[in-house]
């Protein structure tokens, strides 16, 4: 009887961990909605939509090989917009792992700067373009509409802010 116990124990405890272990594993980029999150944002009617490597080029108009060589497993895409006409628009990919990430990351840099959080901003024409990665994501937006570089310093720093706390939430 004592055998069929440390049995049963064994399986549970063996099916427990591999539930958690794969749990972790397939977190979704869904968590990386902002919605109506950040003050003074509010996500545009139909603009949030959900891709993977088959859909990206629906998304974006050249380029979309090198997320998908790069490993992107799958991401989001969504539009937000505040009261001054400004607009974000943000991408979220899962890259599987944070040496993927990073390396997309490497491939976008370019021209820009990363800054004490890993991030890389470019000043582009009536904004600011932004990537970077946090853990096994990669992040990349681009705001127009706000030409004052503190404020949108600002307005980026709150979304990098909010991804790195919905990332340490796995």
């Amino acid at each position: 009887m004592r055998r069929y116990h440390t049995v049963i124990v064994g399986v549970v405890l063996l099916l427990g961990y591999s539930t958690m272990a794969l749990g972790k594993k397939s977190v979704s980029v869904e968590k990386f909605r902002i919605g109506n999150q950040i003050p003074g944002w509010s996500e545009e009617s139909m603009s949030y939509q959900h891709f993977t490597p088959e859909t990206i080029f629906d998304l974006i108009n050249g380029g979309a090989t090198e997320y998908i060589d790069n490993g992107m497993k799958k991401g989001i895409y969504q539009r937000l917009r505040n009261s001054d006409s400004a607009t974000i628009e943000l991408f979220a990919e899962d890259f599987g792992n944070s040496k993927n990430a990073k390396k997309m990351v490497t491939t976008k840099q370019s021209d820009g700067d990363a800054d004490t959080s890993g991030f890389v901003t470019t000043a582009v024409m009536g904004g600011f373009w932004v990537c970077g990665s946090i853990e096994r994501y990669y992040f990349e937006f681009t705001l127009i509409g706000c030409n004052d570089s503190n404020k949108a310093g600002a307005e980026i720093d709150k979304i990098i802010g909010y991804y790195r706390k919905i990332s340490h939430n796995d």
